[in-house]
């Protein structure tokens, strides 16, 4: 799948957020990477060991499953249960292209 951060953008008219949000989600998880299964995971990070001894990133494996929900009536998130009450959360803010990586 890539590096988490190739597939996550802001929202068009919430650049405000943008350093609050970078700062929040860390560089760190912003600068990992997903796969879908434990081989890959291992080739990856002997990959990216064999550029440099210092390489600091995480590899996240997902199973390749559809997006999750977050408004679904099981969600702890869904608004209709808990109101928005104009509060923004991090999901209203980001376009994230790819459903691994939303997860």
């Amino acid at each position: 799948i890539g590096a988490l951060g190739m597939h996550i953008t802001m929202k068009d008219g919430f650049k405000e957020w943008e350093l609050a949000l970078e700062k929040t989600l860390g560089y760190y998880l912003l600068s990992g990477y997903v796969v879908t299964n434990r081989e890959d995971s291992i080739t990856l990070k002997r990959l990216m060991n064999s550029v440099s001894d210092r390489c600091n990133f995480t590899v996240y494996q997902q199973p390749d499953r559809p997006r999750y929900d977050v408004r679904s009536s099981s969600s702890i998130f869904n608004r209709s249960n808990h109101g928005n009450n104009g509060i923004v959360c991090a999901i209203d803010l980001l376009q994230i292209s790819n459903d691994l990586v939303f997860n």
